[in-house]
């Protein structure tokens, strides 16, 4: 079959970097290699969304405690950039 007339059957084929590949070429081995792969995907995918949750929460969590201490006096100013530049 001639690219001009493939049609992807996703219950058929599987994509790896571009190339469509043909399920049932696969070995046994291939096959589970491909699975591990799957489950890192999603596991990364599930950490990504876990984390964004937490910055959230977090931020959320600053926002509440800069609202708290306003009213507490602070004795002096630091330029956050500059203290990092100089950190690096």
């Amino acid at each position: 079959m001639s690219a001009n007339n493939f049609v992807y059957d996703a219950e058929k084929h599987i994509t790896i970097n571009g190339k469509v590949y043909d399920r049932d070429e696969f070995a046994q081995e291939q096959v589970q290699q491909i699975s591990t792969v799957n489950f890192a995907d999603q596991q990364i995918m599930n950490a990504t969304q876990l984390l964004n949750i937490q910055k959230l929460g977090r931020d959320r969590l600053v926002k509440e405690l800069l609202e708290a201490i306003s009213a507490v006096p602070h004795v002096a100013e630091i330029d956050m950039e500059a203290t990092a530049a100089a950190a690096s």
